[in-house]
């Protein structure tokens, strides 16, 4: 794949600061990087613009961190800092570090290389801020290989940013298809800093704040964004859904016993104008805004599909698309949020929660939420 295709966005060039580094990476486990090789497919200039603060070998355009001299002031590359200064200076972790990337400061260097060139079957994880230019492309390669490896016994992992405003399109698939989840950071808005690093800044001076996620292979069942394993608090009883929206089937949709089109389980599909309105109850599809991600532990809830792609929606068989980046914002009247992921609750909280009042559901369903699997506040 030709580099230039991927090079050049002024907006690539966002620089991750440390203590957003480690607010997300400190609640991942170090057995999970123990003894592992750490590839940083984006920060180019933790070589080239460090000069003899580090001491590194390459091969085949891969640079392997040798040293880093102790407090040293390294400009940008706050991935390989925060690995270097937590695992890889204690030689018994087993932890080595190793860049690339494409120097757009010095396009001719022989040892430019892109992130989407990099032989990524050598490394066990990627961790990185991507160029949220063509992140989706990024992502497609990480999750093949993670896929390719998984049951074996070299697994490949990564561990990196992608911006709010992409969820809405292409990214859905991949959680859709559970080859993606949610990391701690969710929804959180952060500063960049430029290549001087200065904060980038909005057409009004003022620090300009992207709303990102952190997004891993692994499903490591962080709390949601309220720090809290969230379970639905509403019955569909209730009927907290407004709109009952034809436009969301093929004409060649099923009806149900009211001549309603309804999803191939027979259940109408039901739409919410925010995600805590979903019922925890209801056994067919609930259209939610995309904030459903803010919340999502699979073992609450499946996404099925997204109106704004199609690949996924393939698995419903009757759903029809709504053509808009957004799914379907702004062509409901009344819903001013996002309805644009379908999502169901799974059997399994729908039946512990059968009965139960509102207030209950939570103790109800506690033995199903997988609080215990990571323990991510040791």
């Amino acid at each position: 794949m030709p580099q230039n295709d991927f090079i050049g966005k002024e907006t690539d060039e966002m620089y991750t600061q440390y203590t957003d580094i480690v607010n997300e990476l400190d609640h991942y486990p170090e057995e999970l990087f123990l003894g592992k090789k750490i590839l940083f497919p984006c920060d180019w200039d933790a070589i080239y613009n460090c000069g003899d603060k580090i001491q590194f070998e390459t091969h085949n355009k891969i640079n392997e961190i040798i040293n880093i001299i102790p407090n040293a002031d390294i400009p940008k590359c706050n991935f390989v800092k925060y690995f270097w200064d937590t695992y890889a200076k204690y030689p018994e972790t087993g932890v080595k570090l190793f860049t690339s990337g494409f120097n757009p400061n010095n396009p001719a260097n022989p040892n430019n290389l892109s992130c989407m060139d990099v032989d990524y079957s050598q490394f066990d994880w990627v961790i990185t801020n991507p160029p949220f230019s063509f992140v989706t492309d990024f992502l497609k390669i990480l999750t093949d290989e993670s896929e390719r490896r998984k049951n074996t016994s070299r697994p490949f992992h990564f561990i990196i940013m992608i911006p709010w405003e992409t969820l809405g399109n292409a990214l859905s698939n991949f959680f859709v298809q559970k080859k993606m989840f949610p990391g701690w950071g969710k929804h959180i808005n952060l500063s960049f800093l430029d290549i001087n690093k200065n904060p980038i800044q909005n057409e009004r001076g003022k620090p300009r704040l992207v709303a990102i996620y952190w997004v891993t292979d692994l499903d490591m069942n962080f709390p949601t964004v309220d720090n809290n394993y969230f379970v639905p608090q509403h019955s569909v009883s209730e009927n907290l859904h407004l709109f009952f929206d034809e436009r969301l089937y093929r004409d060649d949709a099923p009806r149900d016993e009211n001549g309603n089109p309804c999803a191939s389980d027979g259940y109408p599909i039901l739409l919410h104008k925010q995600f805590k309105s979903l019922y925890y109850d209801y056994p067919g599809y609930q259209a939610v805004p995309i904030t459903c991600i803010d919340y999502y532990n699979p073992r609450v809830f499946e996404i099925f599909g997204c109106t704004s792609v199609t690949e996924p929606c393939r698995t419903i068989g009757n759903f029809k698309l709504i053509p808009s980046g957004f799914g379907l914002q702004n062509k409901i009247p009344g819903v001013k949020k996002i309805c644009s992921y379908l999502v169901k609750v799974r059997p399994e909280i729908i039946e512990a929660s059968r009965g139960k009042k509102p207030s209950e559901v939570f103790d109800a369903c506690k033995h199903l939420l997988g609080i215990e699997e990571v323990n991510v506040y040791e």
